[in-house]
């Protein structure tokens, strides 16, 4: 907690020390650019399925991206099998925002992502992006310029066309 706020919070109840706290956290897992636009790193992951509960696991594509070189890395989410269907990678981030922009850091099989989806207030997926991503070297980011919806949310999810060994999303 910042020096500043430790003298209101001598007296603080119990709530309002965990609001301040929540919100401090919100402010410190995202970065503001001289444009306004909020930029920040998942702080959960779950997905379709992994390939193991620690390596290429889904939290694997949680916080700033750590894997550098271009490949099948442990420190990056991979599903459980190599095109055994859809498989999906849904990231959780501490501030809900009106996306104008979603960045996947990819390592492996770069052009696979097909669909970006965001949850809407009612809880419903609604399809961001749908396309086909190009082919690239890695690593790479791929980036979709977006038509901010009309809610907020701070639940994406990453749909592959094959076997990634992704991600980070921004």
């Amino acid at each position: 907690m910042p020096e500043v706020l430790e003298p209101f919070l001598k007296h603080a109840d119990p709530e309002v020390r965990t609001r301040l706290e929540s919100a401090q956290k919100q402010a410190a897992s995202a970065a503001e650019d001289e444009q306004g636009l909020i930029h920040q790193w998942a702080s959960s992951a779950s997905a379709s399925s992994e390939y193991s509960p620690a390596n290429w696991s889904a939290k694997q594509a949680t916080g700033p991206p750590d894997t550098a070189q271009g490949g099948d890395a442990v420190t990056a989410w991979a599903s459980q099998q190599a095109d055994a269907g859809e498989e999906w990678l849904e990231l959780g981030y501490d501030a809900a925002v009106r996306p104008v922009k979603l960045r996947v850091h990819e390592t492996f099989n770069a052009g696979a992502v097909m669909k970006l989806e965001g949850k809407d207030p009612r809880g419903q997926w609604q399809v961001l992006w749908e396309g086909q991503a190009a082919a690239a070297e890695t690593p790479r980011w791929f980036e979709v310029q977006l038509k901010a919806p009309e809610w907020s949310t701070r639940e994406f999810r990453v749909t592959p066309r094959v076997r990634p060994t992704i991600l980070r999303a921004e």
